[in-house]
């Protein structure tokens, strides 16, 4: 005889509640487990989709601005782009931070901006669903706000 086939939530919720199976109760814990396990796992591979657009976006600033030098720890996930002072302007960074909602239902990137000489500190966010991050929108989000920093900075 092997091993018996696992039984589905109602069933299991059946057998434990009216049968007073405790295995049922046991068998709905790991369940529990494994689905808590798969999201993590889920959850860790949307976050990997943004740090492989920040990657890649880190040599492209390097590749385009003298100086520009990144912390070698942080304590978030994302990147921290810092540019130095050039002219009258600066210094100045760009960071980009992922992390779970309030409510662990999404995840948010947000960006934060500085640079002396033109302003102390801007913000912007986007969110996503957590089952799944929209890359071309990410991607944009990286962009403009690269572009949006640049134009200060470069003095455009």
């Amino acid at each position: 005889m092997g091993l018996p086939e696992e039984r589905g939530e109602f069933t299991r919720k059946f057998d434990r509640d009216i049968m007073k199976d405790d295995t049922a109760a046991l068998e709905e814990l790991e369940a529990q487990r494994k689905r808590q396990l798969q999201e993590d796992e889920g959850i860790e591979h949307q976050f990997k989709k943004l740090q492989e657009i920040l990657e890649r976006r880190s040599k492209w600033l390097k590749d385009r601005f003298t100086g520009v030098t990144e912390p070698s720890a942080l304590d978030f996930r994302g990147r921290r782009f810092e540019f130095p002072q050039k002219d009258n302007v600066g210094p100045g960074f760009v960071e980009f931070r992922a992390h779970l909602t309030d409510t662990g239902m999404g995840i948010t990137l947000e960006c934060y901006m500085g640079l002396e000489g033109k302003y102390k500190k801007k913000y912007d966010y986007m969110n996503f669903p957590k089952s799944g991050i929209d890359v071309e929108r990410a991607k944009k989000f990286v962009e403009n706000k690269i572009f949006e920093f640049a134009v200060d900075y470069k003095g455009a």
